[in-house]
């Protein structure tokens, strides 16, 4: 799992959900 920048703010889980479904 790589994060980058924003997209480290999976604490919501709403941007691990749009990283995967993109």
């Amino acid at each position: 799992l790589r994060l980058e920048g924003k997209d480290y703010v999976v604490k919501d889980g709403d941007v691990l959900h749009f990283r995967f479904a993109n």
